[in-house]
């Protein structure tokens, strides 16, 4: 067999399902410009493809996301084709064009153990060889709070391997305390890690704001943690530190700036009522960086029982001001956050509000048992035929989801592919609650404030795919120009009319007219197949740094997939909607 090149690994967090997700763009070989009778034929198309095994063990691993981009230096951009590992760990790729690939690896539960694999193939090659091989991943889960073991939603964890002087952030963007102040950290190789938990976006290891497990301010105070392969190191809890208010910040920070409160209440949004508890944070708007002396970064508060609270130093800017409490949320809709502006007077009557929300768990999994990760739950209602989100959620690497929504109310419950990414892309078929292939035979379920709800699980299904191949036709088309085409699925009302799972569902690829563009993963269906103009940036050596859409649709046409895969010319010259190709 083929394996994968061995070479040292600088391992990153879960750097290979985190670059699915979040990459939407691959070098691709730019064609040439060609019409649909002059398509590449099947016996010139290469394919690639081999097994999933655990590099420990040597058994095979199913549910692993495989990506395969072009990698030809100096071409055009284009979104790399990814597919799932069977149960028997086989994955495949087929009608690749020819040339150079570079094949990476990601899912829950493991990381990639070797470097990605760059492989070249030629017209009608078949690589049946090409072995991945991943080791199980160590996780590591916590819970962030107070001094007074109040919960701390939102801080931000960051975690730094310690064999650089000084210890270097594992690239590990985006993981959030969830609101019982929970953190979970996927993908982690076997080793001694450091964590620590900020109320600040920036991941600087010399941040002020930073609290090291424990409760330390440095890595001199901070505690190592031992993670093993494939097992959870839990109860890793930070007490996180407050921004300590000196003698210089209260009596003016020695910039000369003066410092002054910010003071209000917090209250219940239905009733008025007072709430004790609620956290308030302090957030710096903007460049304005803290002079000497004066509080860093992000300050938080707790409301008495009378729902007041107050900040003692503040240095004049402008800042946000947002509460959050356990049980409830804290929508801008319902005045849980407002902008102050610090100038020459203390500012009073901040006062915000939460609204009582319920609490929505439970996991998304896939036929084989296999935890679907980063996967997207969508909450939303139905007033009078209109279709609008109330919540939504990503799945953690077990597959979990928790979702706070506003209570009391009904709502209809879908899981489906992550919006946006490459994952949009794998071929799942969303499912509503409670396992329903549609909306009209969705429930809606009912929920009560600080109601315990039933856990709310998804299978979801991936049915047999096909290829929709589109050559857009431009006699006008300029050299060196480009299109966005994209493939969208004609489902019910509900998947169509909320915008953000109407993007998840559509699979986008950049064009050149001329030159045919494959759709891999198109299931039994009907479609509208769109073509927009794109606007595009090149770099002095005309490589195309990015591009976008800018809204103008070209021309359009419906296309219905049965049980084959189907080729279609897309003139732009004019709208060609309610044809049907087959």
């Amino acid at each position: 067999m083929r394996s994968l090149v061995d070479r040292r690994v600088r391992f990153r967090c879960c750097s290979a399902i985190m670059l699915l997700f979040s990459a939407a763009m691959w070098p691709r070989t730019a064609g040439s410009h060609q019409s649909e009778k002059n398509l590449p034929s099947s016996a010139s198309l290469a394919s690639i493809s081999g097994h999933v095994y655990n590099a420990d063990t040597g058994a095979p691993v199913g549910g692993q996301i495989i990506s395969i981009g072009a990698n030809t230096p100096g071409m055009a951009f284009q979104p790399a084709i990814v597919t799932v590992s069977a149960s028997d760990g086989e994955y495949k790729f087929s009608d690749l064009d020819p040339g150079l690939y570079q094949v990476l690896i990601g899912g829950s539960g493991f990381f990639q153990s070797e470097r990605s694999a760059l492989i070249s193939v030629s017209s009608g090659q078949s690589v049946s060889d090409l072995d991945l091989r991943v080791r199980p991943a160590g996780v590591i889960s916590g819970v962030v709070a107070d001094k007074e073991a109040h919960p701390i939603q939102g801080a931000f964890i960051t975690i730094f391997h310690p064999d650089s002087t000084p210890p270097e952030p594992f690239d590990y963007m985006g993981i959030q305390t969830d609101d019982r102040g929970f953190f979970r950290v996927p993908g982690l190789p076997a080793g001694k890690w450091y964590v620590a938990a900020s109320l600040d976006m920036r991941l600087s290891a010399i941040s002020p704001d930073l609290t090291f497990y424990p409760s330390g301010d440095s890595f001199a105070t901070a505690s190592l943690i031992e993670v093993n392969a494939g097992a959870e190191t839990g109860n890793i809890d930070i007490t996180l530190r407050e921004p300590a208010a000196t003698a210089a910040s209260q009596q003016g920070g020695s910039n000369g700036r003066a410092a002054h409160t910010v003071s209000g209440h917090v209250y219940r949004s239905d009733t008025g009522a007072p709430l004790a508890d609620a956290i308030v944070f302090l957030h710096p708007i903007g460049a304005q960086q803290p002079g000497p002396g004066e509080t860093k970064f992000v300050q938080f508060a707790r409301s008495g029982p009378d729902g007041a609270y107050k900040f003692a130093s503040v240095v004049e800017g402008t800042y946000t001001v947002e509460a959050q409490r356990a049980g409830y949320l804290n929508l801008v809709s319902f005045g849980s956050s407002r902008f102050v502006h610090v100038e020459s007077t203390p500012v009073d009557g901040v006062d915000l509000k939460l609204h009582p929300a319920a609490l929505i768990v439970g996991t998304v999994r896939d036929a084989n048992g296999n935890p679907l990760w980063p996967f997207s739950v969508t909450i939303f209602h139905n007033v009078n035929g209109r279709f609008t989100e109330a919540a939504g959620a990503l799945t953690l690497d077990n597959g979990s989801f928790r979702a706070k929504v506003p209570a009391p109310g009904g709502y209809y419950i879908v899981a489906s592919e992550a919006r946006g990414g490459l994952l949009g892309q794998l071929g799942y078929v969303p499912q509503y609650y409670p396992g329903a292939d549609s909306l009209d035979k969705a429930q809606i379920l009912q929920v009560r404030p600080g109601a315990k709800m039933p856990e709310i699980n998804f299978t979801l299904k991936r049915p047999p795919t096909f290829t929709v191949t589109v050559t857009i036709v431009d006699p006008n088309a300029k050299s060196g120009e480009y299109d966005f085409l994209s493939v969208q699925p004609d489902r019910d009302p509900a998947l169509k009319s909320l915008a953000n799972l109407s993007q998840s569902l559509k699979q986008t690829l950049f064009a050149v007219p001329g030159t045919a563009v494959r759709f891999r993963t198109v299931a039994a269906g009907n479609y509208t197949v769109d073509v927009f103009r794109a606007a595009t940036t090149y770099s002095p050596t005309g490589r195309i740094l990015s591009a976008q859409s800018v809204g103008t649709r070209m021309a359009s046409t419906s296309v219905k997939v049965i049980d084959a895969d189907i080729s279609i010319d897309l003139p732009v010259a004019a709208s060609t909607t309610n044809t049907t190709s087959r």
